[in-house]
């Protein structure tokens, strides 16, 4: 059948249209897809550091004393990780195996053992963020193979997909039978959509369509910009999960280091001092009770952005007594360390509520700030005192150290910021500290209040309303 100048110009239109705006929408979400991928893998390498880093820090307390018990060691923590949803497999160079919970042996070709070697793979049916690492040395025989789930990733972008292809189908009919109808009053309208939908394909996501009536066209109009909306803020909150989670490895990281100071504390306190039975008994509660906050805190800051966006715990009752000591044992030992008189003064009856977790790492995060702004300075005190006043409790860190100016104090809640960095790297701070108190104190409606200047030390408030 011939067409018509009239059809074919319809038909030339719309196959142009639904190119370009197909071909867009499909470009699009396939990038974003790529670096949903990528973002992963990076913070996966992150976790898989993590990991090794532990196994590294568990084999390192027993191999000078007690080197048959390595293999012993790394079973147990992999079945710590397997209950994290973490997979492992732990062999010799000469392929003897220590430890697996996948269900079937994972192998590398060609490895490169001087790097990280990492792929994506089906495994048990999901795929799975395989990575090959070589410890270092002196445990160099020992090769570990971890594996992260990232079927998620995957099973959202086939939703992904699914939605995309159901809203260029609707679209597309849309404006097929719109473009049929008013084809000789929307011609020149349609030529702007057109132009819209080849910059929106290229990358231009602000583009939007001028209603130019209250008709079929200015519909269409409507339609292309509450679509391109929508995916604007579907790209926009895709990306905000992405920092979202590399935020949390980064506080993971700061969060793990005050158990692992006062566990590997208390170690070298077992190693070299001479210990009655009830005081080796107690220090041993001591680690046990670190190594259990650990496992609190990890996944007190994996649930941290779900907690901030829900009704926060505001009924259990927490002795701030009680609080405040637990968080000077935890740090006694890095007092000891730098010479440091750390004292702790409140009345026994002063009671907070919330989340005891999430108020530990408030004031314990404050505590070690204090002590690290006191390490270098000839008058080393740090004191933590609590009074209640009306309707409020207070409580305040203070401490003798470097102080701060004013600069500092007006970005002291900004993540990564350091005012000293090279002491800051000494000290291995991440700069993540005060912006989680802030975080947390926002949280729980805590005034948070900085009292400092350079060379006579620093005051923090703590404000509870009761």
């Amino acid at each position: 059948m011939k067409l018509n100048y009239r059809q074919k110009l319809y038909f030339y239109i719309l196959v142009i249209f639904l190119i370009f705006f197909n071909g867009g929408i499909f470009s699009v979400a396939a990038i974003q897809n790529s670096k949903n991928i990528k973002a992963q893998q990076e913070n996966l390498l992150i976790q898989n550091n993590i990991v090794l880093q532990q196994i590294i820090s568990d084999v390192e307390v027993v191999y000078s004393s007690r080197p048959q018990s390595i293999p012993l060691i790394i079973k147990q923590h992999g079945a710590r990780q397997k209950a994290n949803g973490i997979l492992i497999q732990v062999e010799t160079d000469s392929q003897e195996y220590i430890y697996s919970s996948f269900d079937s042996q994972i192998s590398f070709v060609g490895s490169d053992p001087t790097k990280i070697n990492y792929k994506i793979d089906t495994v048990n049916g999901e795929k799975t963020f395989l990575a090959f690492s070589k410890l270092p040395q002196p445990f160099d025989n020992y090769n570990v193979i971890t594996g992260f789930s990232m079927q998620a990733v995957f099973d959202d972008w086939r939703d992904t997909i699914r939605v995309v292809v159901a809203l260029s189908v609707i679209f597309s009919s849309i404006i097929s039978v719109v473009l049929y109808i008013s084809l000789n009053q929307l011609t020149k309208p349609l030529m702007a959509i057109s132009r819209a939908a080849s910059k929106f394909g290229e990358g231009n996501y602000s583009v939007r369509i001028r209603e130019m009536s209250k008709d079929e066209l200015g519909d269409t109009a409507r339609n292309f910009n509450l679509m391109a909306e929508r995916i604007t803020n579907q790209m926009d909150n895709l990306e905000s999960m992405a920092n979202d989670k590399q935020r949390l490895i980064d506080d993971i990281s700061h969060e793990m280091r005050t158990p692992l100071t006062a566990i590997r504390g208390y170690v070298h306190y077992l190693q070299t001092a001479k210990l009655t039975e009830e005081e080796y008994y107690n220090t041993l509660n001591i680690i046990d009770r670190q190594a259990d906050r650990m496992q609190k805190l990890s996944e007190g800051v994996l649930s941290f952005t779900r907690l901030r966006n829900e009704n926060a715990d505001r009924t259990t009752v927490v002795n701030l007594a009680d609080l405040l000591n637990d968080i000077a044992k935890a740090y006694s030992i890095k007092a000891q360390r730098d010479n440091i008189y750390l004292s702790v003064k409140c009345p026994s009856y002063l009671e907070i509520k919330g989340d005891r977790l999430l108020f530990e790492s408030l004031i314990g995060n404050l505590v070690d700030n204090a002590l690290n702004a006191c390490a270098d300075t000839a008058i080393k005190r740090v004191s933590v005192t609590a009074h209640s006043r009306a309707d409020k409790t207070v409580v305040q860190i203070e401490d003798t150290g470097i102080g701060m100016s004013k600069e500092t104090l007006e970005n002291i809640h900004k993540p990564f910021f350091r005012a000293d960095k090279s002491r800051s790297r000494r000290r291995g701070g991440a700069g993540l500290g005060a912006a989680l108190c802030k975080e947390i104190a926002d949280m729980y409606n805590i005034d948070i209040k900085y009292t400092s200047r350079l060379g006579s030390g620093t005051t923090v408030s703590l404000i509870f309303t009761t």
